[in-house]
Parts: C-alpha cells; sequence; structure tokens
C-alpha cells in the first residue's frame, strides 16, 4: 500500500496543473517548489563548481563527477517513480542517443572549462547568445526560415555580450572561446533532441546519454587528469598550497548533487509546463545564476559591465516575446494535427 506522502507522478503534476483556478492550487504550489528547487540548485551547483575550479584546476574531472553522481541518483528516482529504463534498437543509438550524447559530453567540457577561464557571471551573459545559435543551427540543418522581427531581436543580444566581453575585468580569450563553444554545442544539442523526443522520454534520454557520456569520457578522463589526480602528484601539490583536498572533494560531491537536482527538476518542469514557459523560466534563473555569483565571489562589475548584461538580457527577453506571438499566429492558422505534431517537437526543441 502506498503512502499517502508519496512523491507525485509526472503524470499527476502534468494533469493537475492544468487547473484553471483564480487561486493557487495545491498543483501550483508544487510547481513553484519545483521553480525554486531548480533555480536553487542552479545557483549552487555554478557557485560551488567554480569554487572547486579555484583550488583544483581540474574542468574534466568535476565533469566526470557528475557524470558519475547523475548515474547514481536518477535511477534510484526512477524507482521511486517507478519509471523503468527502456531499452532500444541499435539504429536509435545510431542516429539519435549517441550523437545526443555526445554533444552533451563536449558541451559539458566546455561548460567547465569556461568557469575555469573566465567569472560564473560572464559566462552565463555569454550563454545568453543561444538564440543565436539555435536560429543559425535550425536554418542550415532543419532549413527554417525566421521573420525579420524575431532576427532584429538578436542585434541587443549580441550588443550586450559584445559590451560585457570589452569591460569585463577578467577578460581572457581561451574563456570567451570556451564559453561561445559550449553555447554552440548546447543549441547543437537542443537541435538534435528534437528527434530524440519523439522516441525517448525525457527519463530515459537523460539517464542513458549520461550512461553513454560517462563511458566514453572515463578513459579520456583518466588519461588526461584522473591518473595524475589518483597516482600521481596532484595532491602533494595541494597539500603543499595548503589546500584541503577533503573540502574541495566535499565541494565537489555538492556541486555534482545539485548539477544532478537541477537536471532532474529542469525536465520535471519542462514535462508539466508549455515549452515557451520553460525557456522564459530559463532565461530568469540565468538572471538569478548572475546575480547571486556577483554577491558570492566579491565582484565588483562596472557599469558598463552591468549594462552589457543588462541588454543582452532585454534582447533575449525581446526574443522570447516574438517567439510567443509568432507561435500564437502559427496555432490559429495550424490543423489540429499539425498542432500536435507541432507541440511535440516543440517540447524536443527546449529540453537539453
Amino acid at each position: 500500500m502506498k503512502s499517502s506522502r508519496s512523491l507525485p507522478t509526472f503524470e499527476q503534476l502534468r494533469d493537475t496543473s492544468k487547473s484553471q483556478s483564480p487561486y493557487l492550487s495545491r498543483s501550483s504550489w508544487r510547481l513553484l517548489m519545483l521553480l525554486a528547487v531548480w533555480y536553487g540548485s542552479s545557483v549552487f551547483q555554478n557557485i560551488w563548481g567554480k569554487s572547486v575550479l579555484k583550488k583544483l584546476p581540474m574542468p574534466k574531472t568535476l565533469a566526470m563527477a557528475q557524470f558519475a553522481t547523475i548515474n547514481v541518483i536518477l535511477p534510484l528516482l526512477m524507482s521511486v517513480w517507478n519509471k523503468r529504463r527502456r531499452n532500444f534498437d541499435s539504429r536509435t543509438y545510431q542516429t539519435a542517443l549517441i550523437p545526443l550524447s555526445c554533444l552533451k559530453l563536449l558541451a559539458s567540457v566546455a561548460t567547465f572549462t569556461t568557469l575555469l577561464k573566465v567569472p560564473v557571471s560572464y559566462a552565463h551573459t555569454v550563454k545568453a547568445l543561444m538564440p543565436l545559435c539555435s536560429l543559425t543551427l535550425s536554418r542550415i540543418i532543419l532549413h527554417e526560415h525566421h521573420s525579420w522581427q524575431l532576427l532584429f531581436t538578436l542585434i541587443p543580444i549580441v550588443a550586450g555580450v559584445v559590451v560585457s566581453s570589452a569591460t569585463e575585468l577578467e577578460f581572457n580569450l581561451p574563456g570567451l572561446t570556451a564559453a561561445l563553444t559550449s553555447t554552440f554545442l548546447l543549441s547543437s544539442q537542443t537541435i538534435f533532441s528534437k528527434k530524440a523526443m519523439l522516441s525517448v522520454d525525457h527519463l530515459n534520454l537523460l539517464l542513458i546519454t549520461s550512461q553513454i557520456c560517462m563511458t566514453l569520457f572515463a578513459p579520456y578522463w583518466l588519461w588526461t587528469e584522473g591518473w595524475a589526480l589518483v597516482f600521481g602528484s596532484t595532491l602533494q601539490e595541494l597539500r603543499l598550497s595548503h589546500i584541503d583536498f577533503h573540502h574541495v572533494l566535499l565541494q565537489m560531491l555538492g556541486a555534482s548533487i545539485f548539477n544532478a537536482v537541477q537536471t532532474l527538476a529542469a525536465f520535471t518542469f519542462l514535462s508539466v509546463v508549455p515549452p515557451v514557459t520553460y525557456s522564459i523560466a530559463n532565461v530568469t534563473k540565468r538572471v538569478a545564476i548572475i546575480g547571486f555569483s556577483i554577491v558570492y565571489f566579491g565582484q565588483s562589475p562596472t557599469i558598463a559591465n552591468v549594462a552589457g548584461m543588462g541588454i543582452t538580457f532585454f534582447g533575449v527577453g525581446l526574443y522570447q516575446y516574438v517567439k510567443i506571438k509568432e507561435s500564437e499566429e502559427k496555432k490559429k492558422t495550424a490543423l489540429p494535427t499539425t498542432k500536435a505534431r507541432k507541440s511535440s517537437v516543440g517540447k524536443a526543441e527546449w529540453i537539453l
């Protein structure tokens, strides 16, 4: 017999989230709590990840720790939610799961390399260029056409990133290159997820891609950083620098757990709200990460730097506004079967 305090299933959250009550229902409070967990875990994951990299400049080790952690936590939660791991044919692996895993792997390494080189606030400002990358890739890969209004919104986004880069006190070219690479890979990951989400549910997609990433990455990590960390002189160097390795290890574990929590929260939130709602929440999350990281690390950004961030996120907000308007126009003219198909594809677009 199930306990009355058991966690709600994805189906229950999805059904109850459609309530039209003018007051906050129990399901609405659950969504707000889920949003708070997503934002909070994202903030702590970025702050603790940056703290670890300041003491232990090994981005591949941090990426490996996060792959390992999510491969432990996710199966446990899937058993609680009574979700089984599905088996897929070789064609699904070759055309969807393996390519998506490779993009996820490269994006993770590029992300942590970015955190190693530049402040968290600047890294997430550059990541606001994702709409530019998404529109470019969708035009090249999917041959999609975009309105001039949508393209116009890219101007303040690019201008804001340029201003932030020019006024960033800790700017360096390798950090900018890693941030741009990370943004491009995450955008590519979004495009490829469209196809994968049509045949794979979001939990199995996250589990399988994480397992593939860890399997592919383990030998490379061991060769580049792992051997020196476990059997080499890295620990001795940390002691000579008066750095407490156990404290670093705890921070790495904490960052990895928060990464798993924020990923699961993001996937769950997406499964119960429209894609546009998710995308707006994601933009707001970046603003929260930037704000908390500036306070935590005691940064003193210049007025021009803050203005650049503001211009960037103004452009992102304008981009989301135009996307919403265009989506509403398409819904008015689309046939029911077409709308159902676009809904499933749209959800896939924002999943990763």
